[in-house]
């Protein structure tokens, strides 16, 4: 018995440690392993008021999920319609979302509220998808619904997450003090759409890229917004594709006050303007008795800078002008005419053999400079059918095309002065592909009124190969009097890389010197006729040009250009996608 006793004792020990590492393992956590992972988005079990719920004067709403829930850009995603005037307060209390509400609620009113993609799950981050819930302050639910899409008024890509709202006022103002009624937000394909609101009321629709979430038209430096010129008119549930699409074309006016911004005198015989915008025209300057001086004018190719060249030697050579510029330009609402005072003094620097600067007196500036000339448009190659444009330094008054010739061919070159632009020249001659020429300018082919005139200049340049490009020959039907074709990248950019007018009743555009590569086409309806696409103005009810892409038969936007082909195509404006 005694041996037995110790034996058990000894076994005892020997075990001790054993049962304690087995214990220690007992009690350490470990994750279990296995199942299938959470897909599943958290669910909504429990609302208050219940959705669909009337006669509601509460002032919180309290929606609980199956599971946990995290919010994520809720000041974003999650908004009431109609909105409220003062903020609400939102909190996370277990599995339940509350909304404590501080505004009065309207009488007999249909409210939505819209989630969003605010809500994920706690672990999984699986986002909740956005539910009809909504509660009326009256006896019934509004049923009338209204629905469509939002672009880019140029480009016509989707616009998400933008504020589209509807007003029963229909004044102008209203998008700048008032909050609308009712309010959606576009979703990634730029769809928006209406439920729950009122039978037998037309709207204001107006919808706005809002910066600062305030619902308000403030920052039209930032904020794109579109709008349709008539009111929308809801339609019952279950009838609504009944109803003609709804597009709205986004799109930013940000036209600063017309102000002249700069007046400076780079060298003494120009003055040089920058203007805010490039509405500035009918510019008008006179010295400093109401007479206007003998100068040039010179536009630049936006419209917001304009040169004046001074072409009287002795008021050139004058320190200090003194004179006043009358402009006109397009305000936000009607023409505005303006005069500014310039006082215009003038002093040139150079570098010394010490390399320090002194000033160079102007009677030494205008005798001792040469003329330059540069060419704009052949850095690339010159097209056969092109002409070579030519630059100069100051405005030209005199020009002996008999000191301009061509090498290697002797032939008589042709050079026309370009409409507007006292210091560029069209220089055309019979080129041949796939050669290099050099136009030689002697001593005095150009002089300016000072009797300034170049130096001998030799200006290199290459004609392009038309078997290394492609050529598009488009059939134009039923386009509008004054049509643009933009020629864009495909790489999904949309980067302008011609941009050809439209003569009046042509039927046939031709665009050579493509790249091999693929291209899109872009119809600008251009309206004003000045070349460019146009922005809309809310405050004068005028939407953005009208843009459309070109898509063949096949539904394909894209043009697939090969090397040395030709391309016929056919583009029938009316058929086109607005």
């Amino acid at each position: 018995m005694k041996r037995c006793r110790i034996w058990g004792l000894g076994t005892l020990l020997l075990l001790l440690p054993l049962v304690g590492f087995l214990f220690t393992q007992c009690a350490r956590v470990i994750a279990l392993s296995g199942g299938e992972k959470d897909v599943m988005p958290p669910r909504i079990v429990r609302t208050v008021p219940a959705n669909g719920a009337t006669h509601f004067t509460g002032k919180r709403v309290k929606i609980t999920f199956d599971e946990y829930v995290n919010l994520k850009d809720a000041q974003k995603e999650i908004y009431f319609s109609p909105p409220f005037r003062w903020p609400y307060g939102t909190t996370l209390q277990g599995r339940s979302l509350v909304f404590d509400i501080v505004d009065t609620l309207q009488a007999d009113v249909t409210y939505r509220l819209h989630l969003g993609t605010a809500i994920e799950d706690l672990t999984e981050k699986n986002p909740f998808r956005d539910t009809l819930f909504t509660f009326s302050t009256g006896a019934t639910i509004d049923t009338h619904v209204l629905h469509g899409t939002v672009r880019d008024a140029l480009s016509h890509d989707p616009a998400k997450g933008v504020r589209v709202m509807l007003y029963r006022e229909a004044t102008d103002s209203v998008v700048y003090k008032a909050l609308p009624n009712y309010v959606a937000a576009s979703d990634a394909e730029g769809r928006f759409r209406f439920d729950n609101l009122p039978a037998g009321v037309a709207f204001k629709l107006f919808a706005l890229e809002d910066a600062n979430t305030n619902h308000r038209y403030d920052q039209p430096q930032k904020e794109r917004v579109a709008f349709l010129d008539s009111l929308v008119t809801p339609l019952p549930l279950g009838q609504d594709s009944l109803q003609a699409p709804l597009t709205l074309d986004l799109f930013t006016f940000a036209r600063p006050p017309l102000v002249l911004t700069s007046a400076t005198r780079p060298v003494p015989e120009e003055i040089q303007l920058i203007f805010s915008t490039s509405t500035a025209r009918s510019l008008v300057l006179r010295d400093s008795l109401g007479n206007i001086p003998s100068l040039v004018l010179e536009p630049s190719f936006s419209g917001d800078t304009v040169r004046f060249w001074l072409t009287d030697a002795q008021l050139a050579r004058q320190d200090s002008l003194f004179f006043t510029v009358q402009y006109t330009g397009k305000a936000p609402f009607n023409d505005e005419t303006r005069t500014d005072t310039l006082r215009l003094a003038y002093s040139f620097a150079k570098p010394d053999r010490d390399s320090t600067w002194v000033l160079l007196p102007i009677e030494q500036r205008l005798s001792d400079s040469l003329l330059r000339i540069a060419v704009l448009n052949a850095n690339k190659g010159l097209a056969v059918e092109d002409s070579l444009r030519l630059e100069l330094s100051s405005a030209v008054t005199r020009v002996s095309e008999e000191r301009l010739y061509l090498l290697p061919d002797s032939v008589e070159v042709k050079l026309l002065p370009v409409p507007e632009q006292p210091r560029q020249f069209l220089l055309h001659a019979p080129w041949k592909a796939r050669r290099t020429y050099d136009v030689v300018a002697l001593p005095g082919a150009f002089t300016d009124a000072f009797g300034r005139t170049n130096d001998t200049v030799k200006l290199r340049f290459a004609t392009l190969n038309p078997s290394q490009f492609s050529v598009l020959h488009l059939t134009l039907q039923h386009f509008p009097p004054n049509a643009l074709v933009q020629v864009l990248s495909s790489d999904g950019k949309k980067t302008l890389l011609r941009s050809l007018r439209v003569a009046p009743q042509a039927t046939r555009l031709d665009i050579p010197y493509l790249a091999p590569g693929t291209y899109e086409l872009r119809i600008v309806d251009d309206q004003n006729a000045n070349g460019v696409w146009d922005t809309g103005n809310y405050l004068l009810h005028q939407p953005p040009e009208s843009v459309r892409y070109y898509k063949n038969e096949k539904g394909q936007s894209t043009l697939s250009l090969r090397t040395n082909w030709e391309y016929d195509v056919t583009v029938d404006y009316t058929i086109l996608e607005e």
